[in-house]
């Protein structure tokens, strides 16, 4: 009794401290820095590996109402029980925190290190356009071929322009989701003054870009007569028209295309652009799941099971993906052919169909690594599970050994006692074929990945003894026992 309540002890105590811990965390807002988030990830890690290090104590504990001392008498055992399902109620309760604290830990960070790319190629993307418009001469022109190679280049930036309005509107949005999950006032004042910092580069990129139109079109009119205005007007017309319907690069006038002609390129090149954007969509929401955290790290039943389920639900989306990825293929291949046909360049297009196949060939692979990754990992869990079971029922047994008393005078009760060996010994015995099993599992399991054994740490050379001896024990109270093996003791009667 003695040992059990110092066990208990130790185990109050452990809970207190770590009660304490997880309230001084709670209190922590999350953020309001990526890099803070990342060090509360750290130190989130810490508390899983103490949670796991303690598991050794609750596990010894688990069962220990059924070895008190009967001498303890009733009223001992029952409030032994409850303290045992008091302590457990806390436990249990700090696990489930723990888990759900780590859910949202890894969404958080995943939403972060999303909008702060999103962020940083938008602010790189302005950057580029701005040194652009500002590089593009605006008067003192020599002659109209520099007027009108002017105004295609604001054209395109033009152009680059309307595709990129939306980004904008997504970056407020990845905003707000975030917001919603960490609830941080210092970090909606940050994300609201980068969103306006952006948005004012935004509306002076968009002013000086009319202005310096603006400015050329007044060149032009003061410079040149109606004919040549007509003329460098027109091909404005025709550049803009290109950027925002076909988003190719300008190219020098070209004669007019017939009606049928156009409307074909123009359904063509809408064709790809929407299953382009449903691809990429798809990749980079898929890939979210699959550059997880939890790759890296052996899993539990539970986060293993829910990452299986993840994983699953897009390999069911692969085959329709693919389908789109050779339609879109066919598309692009289809406006290539028509626009070299009128003399026309489709290198852009080209371009993005061959990174569009490329990135699903990484993607294909990736998805491939994830799902051998998880069938490997939910074998290790079987073997585990099994390792358990396979302990559990061999300390049962000797449990029941520790706990006998000297054989019986009364005959009824040495029938009682050698009926409970004999179930106790038919039990153990049968599990043997499993027994003999797990060197051969675990070796498997070993050979199929590298550095398998530092994790895969299961002593099952200790456990096949110790279950051979707690079987020779049983067979020793039996005498009807079946003669023991090389190596075990002789059958002896109860």
């Amino acid at each position: 009794m003695d040992l059990q309540h110092q066990q208990l002890k130790q185990l109050t105590d452990w809970l207190d401290v770590t009660e304490a811990r997880i309230k001084r965390m709670e209190a922590e807002p999350l953020g309001p820095d990526l890099e803070d988030v990342k060090h509360q990830v750290e130190e989130h890690k810490l508390l899983q590996e103490d949670l796991e290090s303690e598991q050794v104590r609750v596990n010894s504990l688990t069962h220990m109402v059924v070895v008190v001392d009967e001498n303890s008498g009733d009223s001992a055992t029952v409030a032994l029980e409850l303290k045992l399902q008091h302590l457990g109620d806390r436990w249990a309760a700090i696990c489930k925190w723990t888990e759900e604290r780590w859910v949202l830990l890894q969404e958080i960070l995943l939403k972060w290190q999303h909008f702060t790319e999103e962020q940083f190629l938008f602010d790189s993307w302005l950057t580029e356009k701005e040194a652009l418009v500002r590089s593009i001469q605006s008067r003192d022109f020599k002659d109209q071929n520099e007027m009108v190679a002017s105004l295609k280049k604001l054209a395109v930036v033009k152009g680059d322009l309307e595709m990129k309005r939306q980004t904008m509107d997504k970056l407020c949005a990845l905003s707000q989701d975030l917001l919603c999950r960490v609830k941080n006032k210092e970090l909606a004042h940050k994300l609201e003054a980068r969103l306006e910092n952006l948005a004012q580069r935004w509306d002076k990129l968009v002013h000086l870009l009319e202005e310096n139109s603006t400015q050329i079109s007044l060149a032009v009119t003061t410079a040149q007569t109606e004919q040549t205005q007509t003329t460098v007007m027109s091909t404005v017309t025709k550049v803009t028209r290109r950027e925002q319907v076909k988003h190719t690069k300008a190219e020098a006038p070209v004669p007019p295309q017939k009606k049928r002609q156009i409307v074909v390129d123009s359904e063509l090149r809408k064709r790809f652009d929407v299953d382009f954007t449903e691809l990429h969509s798809f990749m980079t929401r898929s890939e979210a799941t699959l550059q997880s955290p939890e790759f890296s790290e052996r899993g539990k039943e539970a986060s293993v099971s829910d990452l299986h389920d993840r994983v699953l639900a897009i390999d069911r989306e692969k085959p329709e993906k693919l389908r789109k990825l050779q339609e879109a293929t066919r598309s692009a291949q289809a406006l290539v052919d028509q626009l070299a046909s009128d003399g026309q360049h489709a290198d852009d297009i080209q371009q993005a169909a061959e990174q569009l196949n490329s990135r699903w060939v990484e993607f294909c692979a990736l998805l491939d690594e994830r799902l051998s990754w998880l069938a490997y990992q939910t074998k290790v869990l079987a073997f585990y599970s099994q390792f358990q079971q396979l302990e559990q029922a061999v300390l049962t047994a000797e449990n029941w050994l520790k706990v006998q008393q000297p054989p019986a005078c009364d005959p009824e009760l040495l029938r009682v006692q050698l009926e409970r060996c004999r179930d106790e010994l038919a039990r153990l015995s049968s599990l043997q074929p499993q027994v003999e099993k797990l060197k051969d599992q675990l070796n498997e399991l070993r050979e199929k990945e590298e550095g398998a054994p530092v994790v895969l740490d299961a002593d099952i050379t200790a456990f096949t003894e110790h279950y051979r001896e707690v079987l020779a024990d049983l067979r020793a109270r039996d005498p009807a026992a079946a003669p023991a093996g090389p190596g075990e003791p002789a059958a002896a009667a109860v």
